[in-house]
């Protein structure tokens, strides 16, 4: 879209799109893509806010879960290199286990069966710990010392070994403990590389991923209990953190960006043409290993912890995706033990959920994680701040652009015009300007190639902010 356009939006964040009148955004920070009645929008996101009498995880966190027990009420554990820590209703950590020696570069991989807290490294082995009883967290005769582990069907999958790297094993069904005999089941994959982690995709069917391949797990097919087919080859996964499992379909990185995969269907790129090169220059290939994801219902997002300062949020309702600026050690859903609001910091307006829900008896896991000091923090602060850019728009002329008015109900920030007279040339930005009374920002800029960037403060209360619109030349000035 030209000056002449009534509505110049922003545009989806694809960096992978380069060159003006593109109709994408170059930077999308603080925001999350959102469905808007013109097309797409951003909407707000919070900050973390941390409970006053939270205290931090003894170290850097290898896996966090959250679990129900039978009667409903929920509990938190989290491991580090040494340690298997539970937290308490007051966000303090108690020691479960210590004295484990995780391999560097393992994760300490959770799953649930009954009462029992299945925890597994190439290491220490697989365990069993009893979220209702406690006691001891016991390690589990003659299943393997799996590198990842995950339930289907009441079923427990161990998922290779640093000597084989391509076994897995699954338990009998219903029983945790038994690895031989009954429908208990073991194989090693011919190719495919490694195994690197699973999930249930829902109605009896699974996945596990190997380094260069996928296989499907289907129950009830074939004359053994499930059946394994491979529905991938030269595609796999990255490594078991970045896989974020939700309602029937689980969402990876392969070593070229992001993918997803339903039940029955063949896995789809969701990062081809929109993010796959940026994410090779910004993150790097070999660091798509690191990235950590979780889910978030309440605004329909798959998030990617890149590294202790940037999340990649993907919106699977719009299929886009915007980068938020928070420092985290860990990324996870982690359930909220009982609390009291007074325990939170932070501004109680801001808060996303009620005071009912966080409040009283454990709640079902929300989006949280731990903070840069390793502490338990819930996104339920102020919003963040927000900077949105424009692509170029490229222009015959030499255009003067005096009002300028933000499509948004943001009222503080300021609105910047970036001016270029040549695409190869670097836009220069004038100076940002607030909304007037009616909207508008008088701007004083001029150029052939012009793009427009929104700043808006952290704390600001908004709802949409889509894009600008009645770009106006001053008075007597060409258009």
């Amino acid at each position: 879209p030209g000056l002449d356009a009534l509505m110049n939006p922003f545009g989806p964040w694809n960096p992978d799109i380069a060159g003006p009148n593109s109709g994408v955004a170059v930077v999308a920070e603080g925001v999350i893509p959102k469905r808007e009645a013109g097309g797409l929008g951003y909407g707000p996101f919070p900050q973390l806010a941390t409970p006053s009498s939270a205290t931090a995880l003894y170290a850097d966190p290898l896996g966090v879960s959250s679990v129900q027990a039978p009667d409903g009420t929920w509990s938190v554990y989290a491991a580090t290199s040494t340690t298997i820590e539970k937290l308490s209703s007051t966000y303090t950590w108690s020691n479960v286990e210590t004295g484990r020696t995780v391999t560097s570069g393992d994760d300490v991989s959770f799953a649930l069966l009954g009462t029992k807290l299945m925890n597994t490294d190439t290491t220490d082995g697989m365990k069993a710990w009893d979220i209702v009883s406690g006691g001891t967290n016991t390690a589990v005769t003659g299943a393997l010392a799996a590198r990842a582990v995950f339930t289907m069907k009441n079923v427990v999958f161990g998922l290779g070994t640093t000597a084989s790297p391509r076994r897995f094993a699954s338990c009998d069904i219903g029983n945790y403990a038994r690895w031989s005999g009954g429908a208990a089941n073991a194989g090693t994959l011919e190719d495919g590389g490694g195994l690197v982690g699973g999930a249930d995709l829902k109605n009896g069917a699974g996945v596990m991923f190997q380094e260069r391949a996928i296989r499907g797990i289907q129950f009830g097919a074939g004359v053994s209990t499930y059946a394994v087919d491979k529905i991938a080859d030269g595609l796999g996964c990255v490594a078991a953190r970045t896989i974020v499992q939700w309602d029937g379909r689980c969402y990876w990185w392969a070593d070229d960006g992001p993918w997803v995969l339903a039940a029955g269907s063949a896995p789809v790129s969701i990062g081809d043409g929109k993010i796959n090169e940026w994410a090779s220059q910004s993150i790097g290939r070999s660091n798509f290993k690191n990235l950590q994801g979780t889910v978030d219902p309440q605004r329909k997002l798959i998030l990617w912890r890149i590294d202790q300062s940037r999340v990649l949020a993907y919106s699977w309702t719009t299929n886009e995706f915007s980068i938020l600026p928070v420092s985290t050690t860990a990324l996870a859903r982690i359930a909220t033990p009982a609390t009291t609001i007074d325990s939170l910091t932070g501004t109680i307006d801001s808060l996303t959920g009620t005071i009912d829900s966080l409040s009283g008896t454990s709640a079902a896991p929300v989006l949280s994680a731990l903070n840069s000091s390793r502490k338990y923090s819930t996104f339920t602060g102020d919003n963040l701040a927000v900077t949105l850019e424009s692509s170029r728009m490229q222009n015959p002329v030499t255009s003067l652009v005096g009002w300028v008015t933000p499509v948004d109900d943001a009222n503080m920030g300021t609105l910047q015009v970036g001016t270029a007279d040549s695409l190869d040339a670097t836009l220069g930005w004038a100076s940002g300007s607030m909304k007037a009374t009616d909207g508008r920002t008088a701007q004083r800029s001029r150029g052939k190639n012009i793009a427009f960037r929104r700043n808006v403060p952290s704390g600001t209360t908004f709802t949409y902010i889509n894009g600008v619109t009645d770009i106006v030349a001053p008075s007597g000035g060409p258009k």
